[in-house]
């Protein structure tokens, strides 16, 4: 693809760059956004809108916490808008 092969040893973002393309990560951040804006606008009764709010309760193992929804939300925020202001 855009004749580069192996052996030219370039970087996967560089190659990226050259197609235009947004790396997997920031295209699966403006799903995750996408979808939150839709659930905003749902109305609160709905059962995805009522999903937000139910707590699991799971036995903690060793090592960090899953992130909830919530935290991966704010943090796709303020990834957005600080990337935003560098631009």
């Amino acid at each position: 693809m855009c004749n580069v092969s192996l052996m030219d040893r370039l970087r996967s973002d560089e190659i990226r760059g050259r197609l235009n393309l947004e790396s997997i990560g920031r295209c699966v951040q403006n799903r995750r956004l996408r979808w939150f804006g839709h659930i905003e606008k749902m109305d609160r009764n709905f059962w995805v809108s009522r999903c937000r709010a139910v707590e699991v309760l799971v036995s903690v193992g060793r090592g960090m916490p899953m992130k909830t929804w919530k935290e991966v939300i704010r943090m796709d925020f303020r990834e957005r808008l600080a990337w935003k202001s560098i631009f």
